[in-house]
């Protein structure tokens, strides 16, 4: 997906800072501001924004503080 291919990007930007915010321990601005980034790479590499979202919730649960156990 091109940057210009991304549909309506605020409402899909605020749709997903509220998911974020409602199923995660992160207030709203954390939100905000790690979609925006998910935004940025996303154009950047020619990918979905909630493929990177996913990929950090599963890997931390968007818990700041999570480490690896195998410290990878």
């Amino acid at each position: 997906m091109h940057k210009t291919e991304i549909p309506n990007k605020q409402a899909n930007a605020s749709n997903l800072i509220q998911f974020l915010n409602k199923n995660y321990p992160i207030d709203y601005s954390q939100a905000k501001e790690i979609v925006a980034h998910s935004i940025d790479a996303a154009i950047k590499h020619n990918i979905e924004p909630e493929l990177i979202l996913a990929i950090i919730a599963i890997e931390s649960t968007y818990n700041p503080k999570a480490t690896s156990p195998v410290w990878a």
